[in-house]
């Protein structure tokens, strides 16, 4: 026998052959298809990014601290700096370093930035555990069925 009538009649057996779930009578394929489905939902959900929150805020100060820098070296640089004497360069330097962010032009002031997770890490527990319930319920109603069909070729 060839292994195409072998499987031919596998499929014609899951299509015949049902199986209650939920509340509903069910042919054995859609039970195959609905565990790869859980399966598929399952991988989804672990690979999408958590967070305890779904919302956080950070905060980007890269480009505040490379203004200060960039001033500290083009006061260090001018000729002015070398005409004055060592009081006025310490508070030429100390005013660069106490500057605020507001008194920065627009483009080196620091930056928020609000971090959207996919999915709060309870929420992501929550539906993992209900969908691997799901799995091991239907699966395990898919095994009987499967023990308890006959397969005619």
């Amino acid at each position: 026998m060839r292994l195409v009538e072998l499987q031919a009649a596998v499929n014609v057996a899951n299509a015949v052959h049902t199986l209650e779930y939920k509340g509903a009578r069910r042919p054995l394929w859609w039970a195959i298809c609905r565990l790869k489905e859980l399966k598929s939902e399952s991988s989804l959900i672990e690979s999408m990014a958590t967070h305890p929150r779904r919302e956080r805020v950070t905060e980007c100060s890269s480009k505040w601290e490379n203004y200060q820098m960039l001033a500290d070296n083009s006061l260090r640089s001018s000729s002015v700096y070398y005409e004055m004497d060592s009081r006025q360069k310490s508070h030429a330097l100390a005013d660069i370093r106490n500057m605020q962010p507001e008194d920065a032009p627009e483009r080196f002031r620091p930056t928020s930035i609000t971090h959207i997770c996919e999915i709060p890490l309870r929420e992501r527990e929550k539906l993992l555990s209900d969908l691997r319930k799901d799995y091991k319920e239907l699966n395990g109603l898919l095994e009987f069925e499967n023990h308890q069909s006959f397969v005619t070729l």
